[in-house]
């Protein structure tokens, strides 16, 4: 009987201490590891971090503009070869990424 006490105290231990030294996944987004003073330009102004953090910026931070959010008629416009691979840039405001 007290050999059970004795082993079934030693094996909640060692699973205490294993879901203690579990860890949450490591965020592979970029925009999750961005503070305030790295002047990040942000890829989306909505993501998800740690699996269950949403963040939705709306503070005029730098992100870059989708094709579809390059112009408000939604329409192709011509561009100058200059600007041919350069990624324009928009600020955050309520979630969304605005020129």
């Amino acid at each position: 009987m007290l050999g059970r006490i004795l082993l079934s105290s030693a094996l909640a231990f060692l699973i205490a201490v294993h879901a203690a030294n579990v860890e949450p996944p490591r965020d592979t987004n970029p925009d999750c590891r961005a503070t305030d003073s790295t002047g990040h330009t942000y890829q989306t102004c909505t993501f998800t971090c740690s699996g269950d953090e949403v963040f939705s910026l709306d503070r005029n931070e730098s992100c870059f503009l989708q094709p579809t959010e390059m112009t408000p008629e939604k329409v192709p416009v011509a561009i100058d070869r200059s600007e041919l691979g350069a990624e324009r840039k928009g600020r955050c405001e309520g979630g969304k990424c605005v020129p």
